[in-house]
């Protein structure tokens, strides 16, 4: 059991290890990148710009690139439950950091000649993307021999269960689901880590395990990941404060701190508009794919519950025919299944009102980026929950209720990214809360990342 141990402990060290190097690697390569085209293309082009001195002559200050991986490692980048598009966003958090502290070291130790600032910048620029392109290959390599590859048991079921077992489908790669039973015990536990060698548990909420399985968890160095069911607030933002040894549990509350919200609206604001500069464009093109394809309107406006209960007209380009609400009322009547799935879903997997250019609207997510107006006008935010009708406010979210009207809803949010149109509307209520008492603006760009993704994959779309 003991060797056991050994080996995960080594496979770890090694993969960091070699992780870490890599991340040192890439941050040489943006410097080479950064200090050609500096050298080779701006010089020719900006004539003001000084020749540079021979990079070598700062090899005596090499030792300063290990602050990248320290950094990285107290930001969690060396762990391997971590999605792609959160390493990106860390990746540029912690290389931000790590260029900030170099040039205060360089600064204080009087670097002479200076370090050319136009180089640092460049660098600064090329390094997050360097970096995930040196760790993907890393991790293909380890891939490509069963090195990287996480067996995954789940033992109980709950919404939370689903949208991870919904995600972890999406990277069978690195993680494998070998079995969801409804309880662990000890006998179980010793037959399935026979036959797969596990590295992971996950335990749904609510779930309890034996001491003597405990043990055993922690003898063969098996990952316990137990979803928090503490007072009943399942997805309720928490972190540990430690008071004189205890370890306490403290409840975030993150989008209901005035400051945060600051943070949030500027974001907002500032994003909207470089936003629509890029995208106008397409505005004119859709409109006419639109007029074309189906008689009516180019936008269709429909009543939403905003921040507050206060009602506002949510705009998004028309998907559907005109006679839409018609067309549904019959389909909901005539067959019980579709009106099964639409009390589960809000939505029609083959719904025949939606026009064909709708389809691909659909799809691509372009029929939402005339909710960029309501950005600006202050109605919605980028990322926050789904904006929903009133009559979904008083069939589903009498419990959460508080946390929708704290915030303004979004355009895309943490249900557009976990499935979409494959979870439930019980899924997406759980994840607005968790969304609300856990926001930070590191959660909003992985959102974002993760919606750009979608869209191009079209995963989760009707």
């Amino acid at each position: 059991m003991e060797d056991a141990i050994k080996k995960k402990a080594l496979l770890r060290f090694v993969s960091i290890t070699l992780l870490a190097l890599g991340d040192v690697l890439a941050i040489l390569l943006s410097l080479y990148l950064a200090y050609v085209l500096r050298e080779h293309f701006l010089y020719k082009f900006i004539t003001s710009l000084k020749p540079l001195y021979d990079i070598s002559i700062y090899k005596k200050y090499m030792f300063l690139l290990f602050l990248w991986p320290l950094i990285f490692y107290i930001l969690e980048l060396y762990d391997h439950i971590i999605s792609s598009e959160l390493e990106i966003v860390r990746a540029f958090k912690g290389s931000t950091i790590a260029y900030i502290l170099s040039a205060i070291a360089l600064y204080m130790l009087d670097v002479r000649p200076r370090f050319p600032r136009s180089v640092f910048l460049l660098s600064w620029l090329f390094s997050p993307f360097v970096i995930i392109i040196v760790r993907k290959l890393i991790r293909s390599f380890f891939k490509r021999f069963g090195l990287w590859k996480y067996r995954i048991l789940i033992v109980g079921d709950s919404p939370e269960i689903f949208i991870i077992e919904n995600t972890i489908k999406y990277h069978p790669n690195t993680f494998n689901i070998v079995k969801k039973i409804d309880n662990l015990d000890l006998g179980t536990l010793k037959k399935i880590y026979k036959d797969t060698k596990l590295d992971i548990i996950i335990l749904a909420p609510g779930v309890k395990i034996a001491p003597e399985v405990m043990e055993f968890v922690e003898t063969e160095g098996i990952e316990l990941l137990a979803i928090t069911d503490i007072f009943g607030l399942r997805s309720q933002g928490i972190g540990t404060w430690n008071i004189s040894g205890i370890v306490t549990i403290k409840f975030n509350y993150n989008l209901f701190k005035p400051l945060n919200k600051y943070v949030k609206f500027i974001f907002d604001r500032l994003f909207a508009f470089f936003f629509i500069l890029f995208t106008l464009p397409l505005y004119p093109i859709i409109a006419i794919c639109i007029k074309l394809d189906s008689k009516g309107p180019v936008l269709y406006k429909q009543t939403r519950v905003g921040k507050g209960g206060k009602l506002f007209k949510v705009y998004k380009f028309r998907t559907m025919y005109q006679d839409a609400d018609k067309k549904l009322k019959e389909i909901l009547e005539k067959d019980k299944d579709a009106r099964l799935e639409w009390e589960q879903y809000r939505k029609l997997k083959n719904d025949p009102r939606i026009t064909k250019i709708g389809k691909f609207l659909r799809k691509t997510s372009l029929d939402e980026l005339p909710q960029i107006i309501n950005i600006l006008k202050g109605e919605m935010s980028l990322v926050g929950p789904r904006p929903v009708t009133k009559e979904e406010i008083e069939n589903y979210y009498k419990e959460t209720i508080k946390y929708y009207y704290s915030v303004l809803p979004g355009i895309t949010g943490l249900w557009q990214v976990s499935g979409r149109n494959e979870l439930d509307f019980n899924a997406r209520l759980l994840l607005d809360e968790y969304y609300v008492l856990n926001w930070s603006i590191e959660l909003d760009f992985e959102i974002i990342l993760k919606t750009i993704s979608v869209v191009l994959t079209g995963r989760g779309a009707v």
